[in-house]
Protein backbone atom coordinates (compact mmCIF):
# COMPACT_ATOMS: atom_id res chain seq x y z
CA UNK A 1 0.00 0.00 0.00
CA UNK A 2 1.45 3.29 -1.05
CA UNK A 3 1.30 6.11 1.48
CA UNK A 4 0.81 9.38 -0.30
CA UNK A 5 1.49 12.54 1.66
CA UNK A 6 0.52 15.94 0.39
CA UNK A 7 3.06 18.57 1.28
CA UNK A 8 2.07 22.20 1.42
CA UNK A 9 4.88 24.63 0.97
CA UNK A 10 4.49 28.12 2.33
CA UNK A 11 7.03 30.53 1.02
CA UNK A 12 8.19 33.44 3.13
CA UNK A 13 9.10 35.22 -0.05
CA UNK A 14 5.54 35.83 -1.13
CA UNK A 15 5.18 39.12 -2.95
CA UNK A 16 4.06 41.95 -0.75
CA UNK A 17 2.20 45.09 -1.67
CA UNK A 18 4.51 47.74 -2.98
CA UNK A 19 4.69 50.83 -0.79
CA UNK A 20 2.42 53.66 -1.84
CA UNK A 21 3.91 56.46 -3.88
CA UNK A 22 4.71 59.78 -2.23
CA UNK A 23 1.71 61.64 -3.71
CA UNK A 24 -0.61 58.91 -2.45
CA UNK A 25 0.89 59.04 1.03
CA UNK A 26 0.69 62.82 1.16
CA UNK A 27 -2.91 62.64 -0.03
CA UNK A 28 -3.67 60.12 2.72
CA UNK A 29 -2.33 62.52 5.34
CA UNK A 30 -4.47 65.32 3.96
CA UNK A 31 -7.61 63.18 3.87
CA UNK A 32 -7.01 61.72 7.31
CA UNK A 33 -6.35 65.12 8.86
CA UNK A 34 -9.45 66.61 7.26
CA UNK A 35 -11.64 63.76 8.49
CA UNK A 36 -10.37 63.76 12.07
CA UNK A 37 -10.28 67.52 12.57
CA UNK A 38 -13.64 68.16 10.91
CA UNK A 39 -15.38 65.58 13.11
CA UNK A 40 -13.68 66.98 16.19
CA UNK A 41 -14.60 70.60 15.45
CA UNK A 42 -18.21 69.88 14.57
CA UNK A 43 -18.91 67.76 17.65
CA UNK A 44 -17.14 70.04 20.13
CA UNK A 45 -18.49 73.19 18.52
CA UNK A 46 -22.12 72.10 18.49
CA UNK A 47 -22.18 70.38 21.87
CA UNK A 48 -19.74 72.64 23.70
CA UNK A 49 -22.32 75.18 24.86
CA UNK A 50 -24.32 72.36 26.43
CA UNK A 51 -21.61 71.93 29.04
CA UNK A 52 -23.37 74.44 31.29
CA UNK A 53 -26.36 72.09 31.41
CA UNK A 54 -24.38 68.92 32.18
CA UNK A 55 -20.99 69.79 33.71
CA UNK A 56 -18.20 67.53 32.52
CA UNK A 57 -20.23 66.24 29.58
CA UNK A 58 -17.94 67.65 26.90
CA UNK A 59 -14.80 66.08 28.34
CA UNK A 60 -16.39 62.66 27.87
CA UNK A 61 -17.85 63.57 24.48
CA UNK A 62 -14.50 64.94 23.29
CA UNK A 63 -12.68 61.83 24.50
CA UNK A 64 -15.05 59.47 22.70
CA UNK A 65 -15.07 61.62 19.56
CA UNK A 66 -11.30 61.86 19.28
CA UNK A 67 -10.86 58.18 20.09
CA UNK A 68 -13.28 57.14 17.36
CA UNK A 69 -12.04 59.62 14.75
CA UNK A 70 -8.32 58.98 15.23
CA UNK A 71 -8.86 55.24 15.56
CA UNK A 72 -10.75 55.04 12.27
CA UNK A 73 -8.21 57.23 10.47
CA UNK A 74 -5.33 55.14 11.84
CA UNK A 75 -6.92 51.93 10.59
CA UNK A 76 -7.82 53.34 7.16
CA UNK A 77 -4.58 55.20 6.43
CA UNK A 78 -2.16 53.30 8.66
CA UNK A 79 -0.94 51.01 5.88
CA UNK A 80 -0.71 53.86 3.36
CA UNK A 81 1.19 56.66 5.11
CA UNK A 82 1.24 55.46 8.68
CA UNK A 83 -1.89 57.43 9.55
CA UNK A 84 0.16 60.00 11.45
CA UNK A 85 -2.30 62.90 10.99
CA UNK A 86 -0.37 65.01 13.49
CA UNK A 87 2.78 67.14 12.99
CA UNK A 88 4.05 66.02 16.39
CA UNK A 89 3.86 62.37 15.36
CA UNK A 90 5.44 63.11 11.98
CA UNK A 91 8.27 65.04 13.63
CA UNK A 92 9.05 62.06 15.86
CA UNK A 93 8.91 59.71 12.87
CA UNK A 94 11.52 61.83 11.09
CA UNK A 95 13.75 62.09 14.18
CA UNK A 96 13.78 58.31 14.56
CA UNK A 97 14.42 57.79 10.81
CA UNK A 98 11.12 56.05 10.18
CA UNK A 99 10.48 58.48 7.33
CA UNK A 100 12.70 60.91 5.46
CA UNK A 101 12.74 64.60 6.25
CA UNK A 102 11.32 65.37 2.81
CA UNK A 103 8.39 63.06 3.49
CA UNK A 104 7.95 64.64 6.92
CA UNK A 105 7.83 68.14 5.45
CA UNK A 106 5.24 67.16 2.85
CA UNK A 107 3.21 65.24 5.45
CA UNK A 108 3.08 68.25 7.77
CA UNK A 109 2.04 70.57 4.94
CA UNK A 110 -0.72 68.12 4.00
CA UNK A 111 -1.85 67.89 7.63
CA UNK A 112 -2.01 71.66 7.98
CA UNK A 113 -3.95 72.02 4.73
CA UNK A 114 -6.35 69.28 5.81
CA UNK A 115 -6.86 70.98 9.15
CA UNK A 116 -7.39 74.36 7.51
CA UNK A 117 -9.95 72.95 5.09
CA UNK A 118 -11.80 71.27 7.94
CA UNK A 119 -11.76 74.46 10.01
CA UNK A 120 -13.01 76.58 7.11
CA UNK A 121 -16.02 74.33 6.55
CA UNK A 122 -16.72 73.97 10.27
CA UNK A 123 -16.67 77.74 10.83
CA UNK A 124 -18.88 78.23 7.79
CA UNK A 125 -21.38 75.73 9.20
CA UNK A 126 -21.31 77.10 12.74
CA UNK A 127 -24.62 78.57 13.92
CA UNK A 128 -24.86 82.26 14.63
CA UNK A 129 -24.21 82.97 18.32
CA UNK A 130 -27.37 83.43 20.32
CA UNK A 131 -27.57 86.04 23.07
CA UNK A 132 -29.79 86.16 26.13
CA UNK A 133 -29.61 82.38 26.48
CA UNK A 134 -27.53 79.96 28.43
CA UNK A 135 -25.02 79.87 25.59
CA UNK A 136 -21.91 82.00 25.69
CA UNK A 137 -22.01 85.16 23.61
CA UNK A 138 -18.56 84.22 22.29
CA UNK A 139 -20.34 81.72 20.10
CA UNK A 140 -19.90 78.18 18.96
CA UNK A 141 -16.56 78.90 17.30
CA UNK A 142 -14.89 79.60 20.63
CA UNK A 143 -15.71 76.05 21.72
CA UNK A 144 -13.94 74.71 18.61
CA UNK A 145 -10.71 76.60 19.16
CA UNK A 146 -7.90 75.59 21.46
CA UNK A 147 -7.88 78.22 24.19
CA UNK A 148 -6.72 78.42 27.77
CA UNK A 149 -7.20 80.92 30.60
CA UNK A 150 -10.50 82.73 29.89
CA UNK A 151 -11.05 80.59 26.83
CA UNK A 152 -11.42 77.34 28.75
CA UNK A 153 -14.55 75.23 28.53
CA UNK A 154 -15.67 76.13 32.04
CA UNK A 155 -15.26 79.86 31.56
CA UNK A 156 -17.04 79.91 28.20
CA UNK A 157 -19.94 77.83 29.47
CA UNK A 158 -20.37 79.45 32.88
CA UNK A 159 -18.69 82.87 32.74
CA UNK A 160 -20.71 84.26 35.64
CA UNK A 161 -19.47 81.46 37.88
CA UNK A 162 -15.84 81.28 36.80
CA UNK A 163 -15.28 85.00 36.35
CA UNK A 164 -14.73 85.32 40.08
CA UNK A 165 -12.51 82.25 40.27
CA UNK A 166 -8.95 81.56 39.21
CA UNK A 167 -8.88 80.28 35.65
CA UNK A 168 -6.61 77.59 34.26
CA UNK A 169 -3.71 79.57 32.84
CA UNK A 170 -0.91 78.68 30.45
CA UNK A 171 0.98 76.58 32.99
CA UNK A 172 -1.80 74.00 33.08
CA UNK A 173 -1.89 73.84 29.30
CA UNK A 174 1.86 73.40 28.97
CA UNK A 175 2.13 70.60 31.51
CA UNK A 176 -0.96 68.67 30.42
CA UNK A 177 -0.33 69.05 26.69
CA UNK A 178 3.26 67.83 27.03
CA UNK A 179 2.15 64.78 28.99
CA UNK A 180 -0.72 63.95 26.64
CA UNK A 181 1.24 64.45 23.41
CA UNK A 182 4.17 62.51 24.87
CA UNK A 183 1.84 59.56 25.42
CA UNK A 184 0.43 59.85 21.89
CA UNK A 185 3.85 60.01 20.22
CA UNK A 186 5.18 57.17 22.36
CA UNK A 187 2.19 55.06 21.35
CA UNK A 188 2.91 55.72 17.69
CA UNK A 189 6.59 54.82 18.05
CA UNK A 190 5.71 51.64 19.93
CA UNK A 191 3.09 50.42 17.43
CA UNK A 192 4.61 51.40 14.08
CA UNK A 193 7.17 49.62 11.92
CA UNK A 194 10.66 50.84 11.14
CA UNK A 195 9.28 52.36 7.92
CA UNK A 196 6.61 54.32 9.78
CA UNK A 197 3.64 52.19 8.76
CA UNK A 198 1.09 50.84 11.18
CA UNK A 199 1.00 47.44 12.83
CA UNK A 200 -2.14 45.55 13.79
CA UNK A 201 -2.27 47.19 17.22
CA UNK A 202 -1.87 50.70 15.86
CA UNK A 203 -5.52 51.69 15.38
CA UNK A 204 -6.74 50.62 18.80
CA UNK A 205 -3.64 51.95 20.57
CA UNK A 206 -3.89 55.40 18.98
CA UNK A 207 -7.62 55.57 19.69
CA UNK A 208 -6.96 54.95 23.37
CA UNK A 209 -4.07 57.45 23.48
CA UNK A 210 -6.09 60.26 21.91
CA UNK A 211 -9.17 59.43 23.95
CA UNK A 212 -7.32 59.59 27.26
CA UNK A 213 -5.45 62.70 26.16
CA UNK A 214 -8.70 64.47 25.30
CA UNK A 215 -10.31 63.42 28.56
CA UNK A 216 -7.48 65.03 30.52
CA UNK A 217 -6.86 68.18 28.47
CA UNK A 218 -10.32 69.18 27.23
CA UNK A 219 -11.41 71.02 30.39
CA UNK A 220 -8.23 73.12 30.27
CA UNK A 221 -7.72 73.98 26.57
CA UNK A 222 -10.30 72.08 24.47
CA UNK A 223 -7.86 69.23 23.83
CA UNK A 224 -5.21 70.51 21.47
CA UNK A 225 -3.01 67.40 21.08
CA UNK A 226 -2.48 68.20 17.38
CA UNK A 227 -0.93 71.44 16.04
CA UNK A 228 -2.74 70.97 12.72
CA UNK A 229 -6.06 70.96 14.57
CA UNK A 230 -5.07 74.05 16.59
CA UNK A 231 -3.72 76.04 13.63
CA UNK A 232 -6.62 75.74 11.19
CA UNK A 233 -9.34 76.75 13.61
CA UNK A 234 -7.18 79.56 15.07
CA UNK A 235 -6.84 81.18 11.65
CA UNK A 236 -10.49 80.99 10.70
CA UNK A 237 -11.78 81.86 14.18
CA UNK A 238 -9.66 85.00 14.05
CA UNK A 239 -11.05 85.83 10.63
CA UNK A 240 -14.55 85.30 11.98
CA UNK A 241 -13.93 87.89 14.69
CA UNK A 242 -12.89 85.84 17.71
CA UNK A 243 -10.21 88.07 19.22
CA UNK A 244 -10.85 87.94 22.96
CA UNK A 245 -9.46 85.51 23.79
CA UNK A 246 -7.42 85.23 20.61
CA UNK A 247 -6.64 81.71 19.35
CA UNK A 248 -3.79 83.02 17.20
CA UNK A 249 -2.06 84.64 20.17
CA UNK A 250 -2.23 81.39 22.12
CA UNK A 251 -1.37 79.13 19.18
CA UNK A 252 2.38 79.05 19.85
CA UNK A 253 1.82 77.17 23.11
CA UNK A 254 0.24 74.22 21.31
CA UNK A 255 3.09 74.04 18.80
CA UNK A 256 5.87 74.29 21.38
CA UNK A 257 4.37 71.71 23.72
CA UNK A 258 3.68 69.27 20.88
CA UNK A 259 7.16 69.49 19.36
CA UNK A 260 8.82 69.34 22.77
CA UNK A 261 6.93 66.19 23.71
CA UNK A 262 7.70 64.71 20.30
CA UNK A 263 11.42 65.38 20.65
CA UNK A 264 11.54 63.86 24.14
CA UNK A 265 9.78 60.67 23.00
CA UNK A 266 12.03 60.38 19.94
CA UNK A 267 15.17 60.92 22.05
CA UNK A 268 14.18 58.09 24.37
CA UNK A 269 13.67 55.76 21.41
CA UNK A 270 16.98 56.79 19.83
CA UNK A 271 18.89 56.11 23.04
CA UNK A 272 17.08 52.80 23.51
CA UNK A 273 17.85 51.68 19.97
CA UNK A 274 21.48 52.77 20.28
CA UNK A 275 22.01 50.81 23.50
CA UNK A 276 20.39 47.71 22.06
CA UNK A 277 22.40 48.04 18.85
CA UNK A 278 25.63 48.02 20.89
CA UNK A 279 24.39 45.04 22.88
CA UNK A 280 23.56 43.19 19.68
CA UNK A 281 26.97 43.96 18.23
CA UNK A 282 28.70 42.65 21.37
CA UNK A 283 26.50 39.55 21.35
CA UNK A 284 27.30 38.83 17.71
CA UNK A 285 31.01 39.27 18.38
CA UNK A 286 30.90 36.88 21.32
CA UNK A 287 28.86 34.39 19.32
CA UNK A 288 31.34 34.58 16.45
CA UNK A 289 34.27 33.94 18.79
CA UNK A 290 32.49 31.00 20.40
CA UNK A 291 31.73 29.45 17.04
CA UNK A 292 35.32 29.77 15.85
CA UNK A 293 37.12 29.02 19.11
CA UNK A 294 36.51 25.20 19.17
CA UNK A 295 37.87 24.75 15.67
CA UNK A 296 41.07 26.63 16.38
CA UNK A 297 41.54 24.90 19.73
CA UNK A 298 41.02 21.51 18.10
CA UNK A 299 43.58 22.30 15.42
CA UNK A 300 46.01 23.49 18.05
CA UNK A 301 45.39 20.38 20.15
CA UNK A 302 45.91 18.18 17.10
CA UNK A 303 49.17 19.93 16.31
CA UNK A 304 50.35 19.50 19.89
CA UNK A 305 49.42 15.82 19.84
CA UNK A 306 51.25 15.29 16.58
CA UNK A 307 54.34 17.04 17.91
CA UNK A 308 54.20 14.98 21.12
CA UNK A 309 53.85 11.73 19.19
CA UNK A 310 56.75 12.70 16.95
CA UNK A 311 58.88 13.56 19.94
CA UNK A 312 57.98 10.32 21.74
CA UNK A 313 58.73 8.30 18.64
CA UNK A 314 62.10 9.93 18.19
CA UNK A 315 62.98 9.45 21.85
CA UNK A 316 61.94 5.81 21.79
CA UNK A 317 64.12 5.14 18.79
CA UNK A 318 67.05 6.72 20.48
CA UNK A 319 66.51 4.67 23.61
CA UNK A 320 66.15 1.50 21.64
CA UNK A 321 69.31 2.21 19.72
CA UNK A 322 71.22 2.98 22.89
CA UNK A 323 69.97 -0.18 24.51
CA UNK A 324 70.92 -2.13 21.45
CA UNK A 325 74.37 -0.63 21.35
CA UNK A 326 74.90 -1.17 25.05
CA UNK A 327 73.63 -4.66 24.93
CA UNK A 328 75.68 -5.48 21.88
CA UNK A 329 78.82 -4.07 23.37
CA UNK A 330 78.29 -5.98 26.60
CA UNK A 331 77.68 -9.23 24.88
CA UNK A 332 80.65 -8.80 22.58
CA UNK A 333 82.82 -7.87 25.54
CA UNK A 334 81.76 -10.90 27.50
CA UNK A 335 82.36 -13.11 24.50
CA UNK A 336 85.77 -11.70 23.95
CA UNK A 337 86.63 -12.09 27.62
CA UNK A 338 85.41 -15.64 27.59
CA UNK A 339 87.41 -16.36 24.51
CA UNK A 340 90.49 -14.89 26.08
CA UNK A 341 89.90 -16.86 29.24
CA UNK A 342 89.49 -20.03 27.35
CA UNK A 343 92.54 -19.28 25.42
CA UNK A 344 94.54 -18.71 28.60
CA UNK A 345 93.10 -21.54 30.65
CA UNK A 346 93.08 -24.23 28.01
CA UNK A 347 96.49 -25.71 27.32
CA UNK A 348 97.67 -26.08 23.87
CA UNK A 349 97.09 -29.56 22.77
CA UNK A 350 100.28 -29.63 20.87
CA UNK A 351 102.25 -28.78 23.92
Amino acid sequence: MTDTTETLVYSSDRPKHAPASLPVRVGAEFAGSFFVIFITLIVTGLLGPANNQIPGLMAIVAALTLAAAYGIAAIVFGKVSGGQINPAVTFAAALTARISWLDALLYIIAQLLGGAAAAAIAVFMAPTPITNTGFSSVGFIAHMANLYDQGTQQFLSLPTVYSNLTTFDMRWTIVLEVIAVLAIVATYLATSNHNGLATRKYGMAMAMAYGLGALVTYPFDHAGLNPARSTGIAIFAQIKGLTDPSPLKQLWVFWVTALLASAVAALVVIIHDSVHANDDAIYREIQFEEQNAPASETDKSSDNTAEQDSSDSAGGTTIIVEQADTGGSSENGNTDDAADGDAEGKPDSKS
